[in-house]
């Protein structure tokens, strides 16, 4: 009874409605017996009693309730059908006015290529954004404009012109694939700029792999747009830094030479290497290949800087752990002494280290470290000097021993005594 009394709203509710009237008329012919056999034996009882049920009474009203509205269901569905196309005629004048809104703004507000050749990113992701926007509120009339032709359908009723909301569908598409391109590239741009410095400076080849790869498929497109012209030349812009990023590189540089580099190259003032990420340099590709003899030279000294900071190290390591060799001597008394020998290697070691600073001072990078080099010219020459003393030194007595040992010269005995007490 509620279902035969609810009036449906929409063409599925019509068909549900139909689909339940059909299946209480096939069960009809089933019930009407057994109504009508319960009421004869309801008459039965009164006779007999003089009493009957009340509820058949009750049921018999709904019965012919319920047959009556068997037979206007179809009335009321016709009735509502004709509401529904009247609500589907003022729908579809609707949807129409709906759709020329939609067309105005987004003509208005879709992206054009003056915002795709300025490169600005903020910009750019934003029409991403709105493109997005767009599509899902166009999805919604796309949804109306489905239901509107399937009741014009059912309804015979002549199907609006819908050549705009074709129009706008491939307009809407055409733009959707054209940014999602942009959108996918940029994707995969911003997973490289977050890697920080230090770990992926090592890795600039997966970089130029991206390159490559996203170099192919703009190069396999069918169509050509403004997006693809933007794209390429994105990525011959960052081609052209894959070379020079040798020069950023830094494993040689000190913090000073990191101070230098990020003047260089305009970083903000702040900027450290623990905290440099990929995207800043990227930021400043312009700045990098501009400024690539200058990268050459800053490297170029840092690794000189190195290089002679690396051998004043040696240098100090030597000075500290360099010891004589020694051997025991026995003299004429017998007695056992300590003498030097292999003068040849500590005097070569000191002629070899004075040799180096030598070549540390022909470097054009050698002004830096003038004060600690002079300081170990002035430690080698005198060192030099005293070696040769030294050895001069011990050969005599070595010479000498054996004779006033044995008491001969008697008259210098007393001077070579002193001498020798000395040099023990």
């Amino acid at each position: 009874m509620e279902t035969l009394s609810t009036r449906p709203e929409s063409i599925d509710e019509i068909g549900e409605a139909n689909i339940k009237h059909g299946e209480l008329q096939a069960k009809k012919p089933d019930i009407l017996p057994l109504f009508q056999e319960a009421e004869e034996k309801n008459r039965l009882l009164r006779s007999v009693a003089g009493g009957g049920l009340d509820t058949i009474s009750m049921l018999r009203a709904k019965w012919d309730k319920f047959e009556l509205m068997m037979e206007s269901h179809q009335l009321m569905i016709q009735e509502q059908v004709e509401v529904m196309k009247s609500n589907a005629e003022s729908r579809i004048k609707v949807y129409l006015q709906d759709l020329e809104k939609f067309k105005a703004r987004w003509d208005q507000l879709k992206p054009n290529d003056d915002i795709i050749e300025s490169g600005d990113q903020d910009a750019l992701q934003k029409c991403v954004q709105t493109i997005k926007d767009k599509k899902m509120e166009f999805g919604e009339l796309e949804n109306t404009r489905k239901k509107l032709v399937e009741d014009c359908r059912h309804f015979d009723l002549e199907e609006p012109d819908l050549s705009l909301a074709h129009e706008i569908v491939k307009d809407i598409e055409e733009f959707s694939e054209m940014w999602s391109l942009y959108e996918e590239f940029q994707e995969g741009l911003l997973e490289k700029t977050k890697e920080d410095w230090i770990t992926f400076r090592s890795k600039t080849y997966m970089f130029e792999e991206f390159l490559f790869m996203w170099q192919d498929k703009l190069r396999k497109l069918e169509e050509h747009s403004t997006m693809s012209v933007k794209l390429h030349k994105e990525i011959d812009k960052y081609k052209m830094v894959v070379p020079v990023l040798k020069y950023v590189r830094g494993e040689h540089l000190s913090q000073d030479h990191w101070l230098d580099l990020f003047r260089l190259l305009g970083l903000p003032r702040g900027s450290t290497l623990e905290k440099l990420v990929f995207g800043d340099l990227l930021r400043v590709t312009d700045m990098i290949v501009e400024k690539a003899t200058e990268l050459k030279d800053l490297n170029n000294r840092a690794q000189a800087e190195v290089t002679i900071r690396e051998a004043l190290r040696e240098l100090d390591l030597w000075g500290i752990g360099a010891l004589f060799s020694l051997t025991d001597y026995v003299d004429s008394q017998s007695r056992t002494i300590k003498l030097i020998k292999d003068w040849k290697d500590i005097v070569n070691q000191v002629g070899d280290n004075r040799c180096l600073l030598q070549s540390l001072k022909d470097s054009p990078y050698y002004k830096g470290f003038e004060d600690k080099v002079s300081i170990w010219e002035t430690k080698l020459a005198d060192l030099d000097e005293y070696l040769h003393n030294l050895n001069a030194t011990q050969r005599k007595w070595v010479y000498l021993e054996p004779i006033f040992g044995r008491g001969a010269l008697p008259r210098e005995q007393a001077r070579f005594k002193r001498v020798d007490e000395d040099f023990r």
